[in-house]
């Protein structure tokens, strides 16, 4: 009993406070030193329309990324965040968005250009390789790979699948034992063989599950519209408080950083936990510079797309906000859908804890290829990541998510040390590519010039 207080009490001292600082710092510094390339519109652009040597421009690497970064933080963490930092803590997750940015497009640039392949040919790489590559670190990597797993099956696993079981069994009074059969299945099949199906069920699910949310959100926002215009005075309004900017800054930059309250529902864009750029590094074609630009995309669509559409959709009814997530988004949504909303909402929910976990899976299944696991890992791996999942829907998650705090805690202090160290190779890979599209968008004005004389 008396470690378990002190775990709690580590992990509100770490997450409440020191993290966020660090992240927010962090972003700051990448945002300064690198804002005037990466966010050129013209830049951006160019970039993200890039093709690699084979001619093609996947984004399966966005899809799979966003898959681990959307999970149910963007419909229960929303709510969570407002009812502790009030409205005005939406405007600082707007100004975090582009702080960490910055920081997921330079992890995002190292993890590309530093990645390796497997004894099979498959790209693999992040935080694990560009320390070790580039710093010369052999156990730091390791440590990180070691936390990579852990929280894989804490904070990936079953936080995600808790909430969903819950959802359906409050909406649609599913029993817990028919979820969790249903979600051992779907998360064997998806793990199962080093988690080949893993991005191309990201690929499809992400992208209709984000244009079913947003048309969701944009319905409930369209019928309250007229309160959308006093909603941003009041965001505005609120912004400067003390408890908004806590609210609001902890809710975006922490994955899970306050146990209680903010983030025991917010899994933001996890900028600067190296997570994500492990997706980024399995492809193998991509450029940095243009991996970084797609790593911006998601902090985008995460955060100033969708985490805002919820925000407005939860603001606009002007309901009294629940202490439960899951009872506020509910009567949120149910306002203009009426019952009939639950159902869709839990399905929603469902698929979106899928995503997550099966991107988790992704990120530990290349870990432990940096640790040069074998075939025999990934079997005992997938089995024993989808019993989780099974039991995931009994237990209490609040130990769990006090762990997975500290794990991912551990991953984001080692990842962003090592960003801030190699800011200098960031910089020096974005400026080539820079100077490559200006002397190409010169040679395109000269040859313009020609032509029409």
């Amino acid at each position: 009993m008396c470690s378990i207080k002190i775990l709690y009490s580590l992990s509100d001292i770490i997450c409440g406070m020191f993290l966020p600082a660090l992240l927010f710092i962090a972003g700051a510094v990448f945002f300064i030193r690198l804002g005037r390339y990466v966010f050129s519109p013209r830049f951006f652009l160019s970039r993200l329309k890039e093709r690699s040597p084979d001619g093609k421009s996947s984004l399966s690497s966005l899809w799979l990324a966003l898959g681990g970064t959307l999970g149910v933080g963007n419909i229960c963490g929303i709510c969570a965040a407002i009812y502790v930092g009030g409205a005005g803590c939406v405007f600082w997750i707007w100004v975090c968005a582009f702080l960490s940015a910055a920081t997921k497009y330079a992890e995002t640039v190292l993890a590309v250009h530093y990645r390796e392949k497997d004894s099979d040919g498959n790209a693999y790489g992040g935080a694990p390789s560009y320390i070790r590559k580039a710093l010369g670190l052999k156990a730091l990597p390791k440590i990180f790979c070691i936390l990579c797993i852990f929280t894989a099956f804490t904070m990936g696993n079953v936080t995600q699948i808790k909430t969903a079981s819950d959802f359906a069994l409050y909406t649609m009074n599913i029993p817990r034992c028919v979820s969790a059969s249903l979600f051992f299945a779907a998360v064997f099949l998806l793990t199962f063989g080093k988690g080949k199906l893993i991005s191309a069920f990201t690929s499809k699910a992400v992208p209709i599950l984000c244009i079913l949310y947003t048309a969701l959100c944009a319905v409930n926002i369209t019928v309250f519209r007229e309160n959308i215009a006093p909603v941003t005075r009041q965001i505005l309004s609120e912004a400067f408080s003390l408890r908004a900017g806590t609210g609001g800054i902890l809710a975006f930059l922490s994955s899970p950083a306050l146990r209680l309250g903010i983030t025991r529902g917010v899994m933001s864009n996890e900028a600067g936990c190296g997570s994500a750029p492990i997706a980024y590094a399995a492809d193998k074609s991509a450029s940095p510079v243009r991996s970084g630009m797609l790593g911006i995309t998601e902090v985008l669509v995460d955060t100033l797309l969708l985490c805002t559409l919820t925000a407005y959709a939860v603001l606009t009814p002007q309901i009294p906000l629940s202490e439960s997530s899951a009872k506020t988004v509910i009567n949120v949504f149910s306002t203009v859908a009426g019952g009939v909303i639950a159902p869709l909402i839990a399905a929603s929910v469902a698929v979106f804890a899928l995503a997550s976990a099966s991107a988790w899976a992704f990120y530990a299944i290349s870990s432990a290829k940096a640790l040069g696991l074998g075939k025999r890992f990934f079997t005992f791996f997938s089995i024993l990541y989808s019993i989780t999942a099974f039991f995931a829907c009994f237990i209490n998650e609040n130990l769990v998510w006090t762990l997975a705090d500290i794990s991912v805690s551990a991953m984001a202090v080692i990842n962003t040390a090592a960003l801030l160290l190699m800011l200098g190779k960031v910089k020096e890979i974005t400026k080539e590519s820079y100077a490559l599209f200006l002397s190409d968008n010169n040679y395109k004005k000269n040859i313009s010039c020609l032509k029409n004389r």
